[in-house]
């Protein structure tokens, strides 16, 4: 069985469905084998590279890039900056944020 956190690095999967069909033929890997309760844990994510162990490289320390604002919560918000990667803004560090929440709050 292949479950939904084994589904992919960077989306959010709510149900198999969303991503495969009956009959896709799909590369897998095996993550766990337990004779015991004759399971076989499977991931599909792990065929693929992992965007988050190049980040460093794709965003060094000090690059400016543009987003678009996923969420906007008590504590800070939520940046996307490409497929899949969403940057934490925490409020103290933007001082443009916390103007930017009380705008969002009045709508």
């Amino acid at each position: 069985m292949v479950h939904i956190s084994e589904m992919s690095w960077t989306k959010r999967v709510k149900h198999p469905s969303k991503i495969l069909s009956v009959g896709d033929e799909v590369e897998i890997m095996v993550l766990e084998v337990d004779p015991a309760q004759k399971r076989i844990s499977l991931g599909l994510k792990q065929t693929i590279p992992n965007p988050w162990d190049t980040i460093g490289e794709r965003y060094p320390v000090g690059t400016k890039i543009q987003g678009r604002i996923k969420n906007v919560t008590d504590f800070g918000i939520f940046v996307g900056i490409d497929e899949g990667s969403t940057a934490w803004c925490i409020y103290p560090t933007f001082p443009w944020v916390q103007r930017l929440k009380t705008s969002l709050g009045s709508l």
